[in-house]
């Protein structure tokens, strides 16, 4: 039956096995018998370069594995679902070319969140943790601080800046292949779609299926994307894959002179959009860079049950603050604020920013000492309407 049946095999570029990623991160999820296959196509691949073979009968390869067809065929399946291999056939089925993957980093592997899902399942969290520990930056001492050099502050360029631009047409492509309609996206969404693309390196697929759980038809019987609920549905999905790097990843927008200077509507968007994404002790982390302290999660949790304050308000709270209190999370100062949003009605994202931009509030935007009770700058500050 496959006598007749030839196989090539190519690597696109050469590169050198990866046992140990091949052990922790694959063998979890495909099994070893699938991770033998890889290594023996890979070790036919360098024959055929060296002997100047370029075809071999797929039923010796059989043998060689002691593995039925039915048997290969499972596991090659393996392979091409996580990436490891793919399978091309020419038109009468009776050549086959095996292509080669590079199996991917640790990083690279678990910022595929169903990989991750994947293998944190198969292992469970005391192993998860521990490989976490070998293959990041864990091990370093908490009190050293990172200094290296940012990418974009040595290779300033336009042209790259529009490079970190989500592929919009991949999505509309993709789309409309697979519902046969048109979904529209407007502006605010693309924004939004961008700041979880950059900030949690998303994939088409990962977006994609946000996306689709955030599609409505409006009142002109279009399908567009409902703004919403896809914030919703991004926040619920990096809940639920629980990336325990997911923090320091996290880039959040952010303009001191929004609360005394005009900003135009499109840098006031980035900036808004970080507000509603993410929860407030992520929010702040993202700013810190650091770990919370208890009294800081004593504070976030304050306002948002005592003054039962949401987490987009909250944000915005604390950035303006930041820069009213020596770059700290004041307690009194926050409380003093909450009772003014609560007792002024400034509920919504826009009012909260409308008021602590006003000339009352900004036309001294010194930094305030809050020393003690007598400071009458910190007593004032919330009380001028």
């Amino acid at each position: 039956m496959f006598q007749n049946i030839i196989f090539s095999i190519v690597k696109k570029y050469d590169f050198t096995i990866n046992y140990k990623s091949l052990h922790d991160l694959y063998s979890p999820i495909i099994g070893d018998q699938a991770i033998a296959l890889y290594i023996v196509l890979n070790n036919e691949a360098d024959k055929h370069l060296q002997i100047g073979t370029k075809y071999s009968n797929i039923e010796s390869l059989h043998k060689q594995l002691n593995l039925t067809y039915d048997s290969f065929l499972q596991l090659r399946s393996k392979l091409e679902a996580l990436q490891l291999l793919r399978t091309y056939v020419d038109g009468n089925k009776t050549t086959y070319c095996f292509e080669l993957i590079e199996p991917l980093s640790f990083v690279k592997f678990i910022d595929n969140q169903k990989f991750r899902h994947l293998l944190y399942k198969k292992i469970g969290r005391t192993n998860y943790e521990r490989l976490e520990y070998l293959h990041l930056n864990n091990h370093l001492p908490k009190s050293f601080l990172n200094v290296s050099a940012n990418f974009d502050l040595i290779f300033k360029d336009s042209e790259l800046e529009r490079i970190y631009e989500f592929n919009f047409n991949d999505l509309y492509k993709s789309i409309s292949i697979k519902t046969h309609q048109v979904v529209l996206l407007n502006d605010q969404v693309k924004d939004l779609i961008n700041f979880f693309f950059n900030s949690y390196n998303l994939t088409l697929s990962e977006i994609e299926h946000c996306v689709y759980n955030s599609i409505i038809q409006n009142e002109n019987k279009q399908f567009e994307v409902d703004y919403n609920l896809l914030q919703i549905n991004f926040k619920k999905y990096i809940d639920e894959s629980n990336n325990i790097n997911i923090f320091e990843q996290t880039k959040v927008n952010r303009n001191a002179k929004m609360f005394y200077e005009n900003l135009n509507d499109e840098e006031l968007l980035r900036i808004f959009t970080s507000y509603k994404s993410l929860n407030s002790e992520h929010y702040y982390f993202s700013i810190k860079k650091t770990s919370l302290t208890d009294e800081e999660l004593k504070i976030i949790n304050t306002l948002r049950n005592v003054y039962h304050l949401n987490d987009t308000l909250i944000n915005l709270m604390i950035d303006f603050s930041l820069n009213k209190t020596n770059g700290n999370l004041n307690s009194r100062y926050l409380y003093k604020m909450a009772k003014t949003v609560n007792g002024a009605n400034l509920l919504s994202l826009n009012s909260l920013y409308n008021y602590l931009s006003s000339k009352k509030l900004t036309k001294n935007n010194n930094t305030l000492e809050l020393t003690g009770d007598d400071n009458p700058d910190w007593f004032s500050v919330f009380n001028d309407y």
